[in-house]
């Protein structure tokens, strides 16, 4: 927590130890060394454990490498029940990158109110960068598109902001459905043919939704593969 630069190598001599591994992890990624980058990566090779997996991208987007979207977007592609990745992705720049689409809601558009930081409870919780609460009772962004064009995984996070009692919401992002929000943070998952350039939300009235991000990942196919084997160093 003191973010101090001689922290590293006492960090590093710990990562061996399985019932240290998943603190040290994270506190490697809030001390920030860029040093810590290679340590990382390397313990994503033979780390099978989730929670540690999840610390670990969520690390790699602290860090900011850019390297570790390559490391990163294999996750967010086939570990479905780790948390992190997709926020990740977005503080890794993927966005920019085209490397995924959608929207990181970071700023008011038509539809959206309340932009702000966090929130961020303390050092432990999620870390997402911005949210944005609805304002309307329809709700439509664009998305911003991947360098590739093709079937892609959609992952939706939000939350309803008002009272923590259930509450469906239709989504229309390359095919409609529906998603069930409350009070906790979840994120919702979905296959989609073709990424789509916008997408739209039908909330029902009364309700204010908060809006973390909606991103368009690619479908693990033999390229994305192929990058995560070199990413690995294999």
């Amino acid at each position: 927590r003191l973010r101090d630069s001689s922290a590293l190598e006492p960090l590093l001599e710990l990562l061996p130890e399985f019932r240290a591994r998943h603190l040290t992890v994270i506190a490697l990624g809030q001390l920030g060394d860029p040093r810590a980058y290679g340590p990382l990566a390397q313990t994503l090779q033979w780390e099978h454990h989730r929670h540690v997996r999840d610390a670990v991208a969520r690390s790699l987007g602290q860090l900011g490498d850019a390297r570790a979207i390559n490391l990163v977007l294999p996750l967010a592609q086939s570990e479905p029940d780790l948390e992190y990745p997709p926020e990740a992705l977005v503080r890794l720049g993927a966005l920019r990158a085209r490397r995924v689409g959608g929207i990181d809601f970071d700023r008011a558009r038509p539809g959206l109110g309340e932009c702000q930081q966090g929130p961020i409870r303390d050092d432990w919780n999620y870390l997402n960068r911005t949210t944005c609460k609805t304002r309307r009772m329809r709700v439509r962004v664009p998305l911003g598109a991947l360098e590739d064009d093709g079937p892609v995984l959609a992952i939706l996070r939000a939350r309803r902001a008002d009272a923590a009692q259930p509450v469906e919401v239709a989504i229309d992002a390359g095919g409609a459905r529906t998603v069930t929000l409350d009070g906790e943070w979840t994120s919702h998952r979905w296959e989609v043919e073709r990424a789509p350039r916008r997408a739209t939300l039908e909330i029902p009235e009364g309700v204010v939704v908060e809006l973390d991000h909606l991103l368009l990942v690619p479908a693990k196919d033999e390229r994305t593969a192929r990058l995560d084997v070199e990413a690995r160093g294999g």
